[in-house]
């Protein structure tokens, strides 16, 4: 009888372990269009002091989002090609006024966008 118990929480326990890896356990509140104010890809001051360009859309933060779902979101099917640590860098830049790990919901924020420039097509 022990082994039979033993047996079912085992498989309970890989099962939960197989759909919490698959499918989350998060609530996926994906960017809604209506939360994305599609902005003039400009330049920002602070990327003018650093000598870079970046190019950012600016998206309201809802629950449950983080600053790198939120840039994964934006980039749909494309690879990025930043890391945790430089997609949390550009987005100070971008916002200087905040830490990456201390977005607030309801805000709009700067997220940046990693374009491959060579291949857009000019103007």
């Amino acid at each position: 009888m022990k082994q039979l118990i033993g047996i079912a929480i085992f498989i309970i326990l890989v099962v939960s372990v197989y759909y919490d890896l698959t499918e989350g356990t998060l609530p996926d509140h994906s960017i809604s269009e209506q939360n994305i104010e599609h902005a003039d890809e400009n330049q920002d001051a602070a990327d003018q002091q650093e000598g870079t360009t970046l190019v950012y859309q600016e998206v309201i933060v809802e629950s449950g989002h983080t600053v790198y779902t939120i840039v994964q979101a934006l980039h749909q099917d494309q690879t990025i090609d930043a890391g945790f640590d430089q997609i949390a860098d550009d987005f100070e830049l971008l916002n200087p006024e905040v830490s990456a790990h201390e977005i607030q919901v309801g805000q709009t924020y700067r997220f940046p966008l990693y374009i491959d420039v060579q291949n857009t097509p000019e103007s």
